[in-house]
């Protein structure tokens, strides 16, 4: 089993609870940044216990599609039970770099918290591309490896279980950069002891980036 999934699936239950402020500070970050309108399809690539998707959706009646995806039984169990009424609501356990596997194709797609576990970051961007509908959007939020941070990062790497491979600012719209999406928007934060980054990516085309 990979160690990232049987790390959340040992997290699943107490996930929600140990990270609670945390994730209530990020959830509110992401949704502030999303530009959806209308009927329109999302895939959150990393949905965790479905939490940020039910703020999402509450946001959102409108979604013709909400896609979860994430790569813990665990986690996604939790996720399938929130939503087991909601029909415009699918689920997945697809890796990351594997997400352009879903017959679907998105008007957006979200990260959050989640860059830093993908161990085949690059494929995840190009993948990400290619599950997009041409002017799609990729919304990733995610730590930073940055500055004083790379110490905690260190740290943090030495202390879990699942992988954990952070990205900087500049590092994040290279990927973006070399897999055709044009990068329109980044917020860098240091104002907690996390340091996030938002980057927002169109896509450009009809064409496929290849892995």
């Amino acid at each position: 089993l990979h160690v990232t999934a049987n790390a959340y699936n040992e997290l699943a239950n107490s996930y929600e609870k140990r990270w609670g402020k945390y994730l209530s500070h990020t959830y509110q970050k992401m949704a502030a940044s999303l530009e959806l309108k209308g009927a329109v399809r999302v895939c959150d690539i990393s949905c965790g216990t479905g939490l940020f998707a039910h703020q999402l959706i509450k946001k959102y009646p409108e979604l013709e599609l909400l896609q979860l995806n994430d790569i813990s039984t665990k986690m996604i169990s939790y996720a399938k039970t929130r939503f087991s009424k909601d029909e415009h609501v699918l689920f997945s356990k697809l890796p990351a770099h594997k997400i352009d596997d879903i017959d679907s194709r998105f008007d957006a797609l979200i990260s959050l918290n989640a860059f830093h576990n993908y161990d085949k970051q690059k494929a995840v961007v190009n993948a990400s591309y290619n599950a997009l509908i041409p002017g799609g959007k990729v919304y990733i939020l995610d730590w930073n490896r940055a500055g004083l941070f790379k110490l905690i990062n260190f740290f943090i790497g030495s202390s879990v279980k699942e992988g954990i491979d952070t990205r900087s600012l500049l590092e994040m719209e290279k990927l973006l950069k070399k897999a055709n999406f044009d990068v329109v928007n980044t917020v860098e934060e240091a104002k907690t002891l996390y340091n996030k980054i938002i980057s927002e990516g169109n896509n450009l085309s009809n064409g496929k980036t290849e892995q």
